[in-house]
């Protein structure tokens, strides 16, 4: 019984690491930069950035802050949004299709939050003194609408 317990948890762990692998893989392609590049920009190897991507390796995090800050001059909140939700999404196999794939299921707990997400946002900045508070939601439902929009 504390065996498959184990296991559950291991595979769990696993596609955690496989949805941070991908989320970092996805803002890494959007800022245009290789494996080589970022691993430069927050003083790593490229076989490190790629062995993170593919959730072969479980990088600390103050690691990861690095990657955030330093290579994809973001936030650890960017870095880690929806990786901690549900099961593993990415499909297995091989081939430019199955990674494109991957890279989008790493944005789908987006798809599924994001006017939720705008309410929570808006209540959050209600709460505080933004003077740009109508500016920033306009441009998260935009952002969120084009997530919402089905590829084609």
């Amino acid at each position: 019984m504390a065996r498959s317990t184990d296991n559950a948890r291991m595979s769990q762990e696993h596609g955690m690491l496989r949805r941070l692998g991908l989320r970092l893989k996805g803002l890494r392609k959007e800022r245009g930069f290789t494996q080589q590049e970022l691993g430069e920009r927050c003083r790593l190897t490229s076989k490190y950035i790629s062995e993170v991507e593919r959730g072969v390796r479980n990088p600390s995090l103050l690691t990861l802050r690095r990657i955030a800050h330093l290579g994809l001059k973001t936030s650890l909140a960017v870095l880690f949004f929806g990786i901690d939700e549900g099961e593993e999404q990415a499909p297995r196999g091989k081939g430019k299709a199955a990674r494109a794939a991957a890279v989008a299921a790493s944005v789908a707990p987006v798809r599924s939050r994001s006017v939720a997400d705008v309410n929570g946002l808006d209540q959050l900045l209600a709460g505080r003194l933004v003077p740009m508070r109508a500016q920033l939601l306009d441009i998260y439902r935009a952002v969120a609408d084009l997530v919402d929009r089905p590829a084609r």
